[in-house]
């Protein structure tokens, strides 16, 4: 029963490889008690059989080996179970890094999403607040050519009256300066 050294500090040790070492250490245990009780129980069977007791050692040998037996096959069948189990773990690992990768990749997309969609919708609140400034523009430029319109007629009104003498007031400073210069 060979079985590898093995530095439990070194980091590219593998679990099952640790596993494995133990149950062998714990299999050559067994074997040994097996031997060690297999010849005290040959020499006591031996000694009997000087005492004129019935031979019983080959008895014992046999169920020694077949101890033997059982004892390495449970042993192979508990290695390769680790072994497995290592596999399993590896594998759910994997999976889990993927699925981790996978999320990632499907909350960066949202995000992305997300980060689309608010800038559209910026763009078209921007888009209606230019809308919104150009109308109040038209609007304040209708009301000044209204205003202006209304003081053309009212100064062509003016100078049709039968009373020269009558003048309009002028009209205050800040309605003077967004009105451009008309006829005096």
């Amino acid at each position: 029963m060979d079985t590898p050294e093995l530095n439990p500090t070194d980091p590219t040790v593998a679990p099952s490889e640790l596993t494995e070492t133990a149950i062998r250490t714990a299999e050559q245990i067994c074997q040994m008690n097996v031997a060690a009780t297999s010849v005290m129980l040959q020499a006591q069977a031996q000694t009997a059989c000087a005492l004129g007791m019935p031979d019983w050692s080959s008895v014992i040998a046999a169920g020694s080996e077949q101890t033997r037996q059982v004892l390495s096959a449970g042993t192979e069948q508990l290695v390769q179970a680790a072994q497995q189990t290592e596999a399993v773990v590896g594998e759910l690992q994997r999976n889990a890094s993927q699925l981790m990768e996978d999320q990632a990749s499907r909350t960066s997309q949202l995000i992305q999403d997300g980060m689309a969609e608010l800038s559209q919708q910026t763009r078209d609140r921007l888009d209606r607040i230019e809308d919104w400034r150009a109308e109040a523009i038209d609007t304040a430029t209708s009301g000044v050519t209204a205003i202006q319109d209304w003081g053309q007629l009212t100064a062509d009104a003016m100078d049709h009256l039968p009373r020269p003498d009558l003048q309009l007031a002028p009209l205050p400073q800040a309605v003077q300066g967004v009105l451009p210069a008309g006829p005096r």
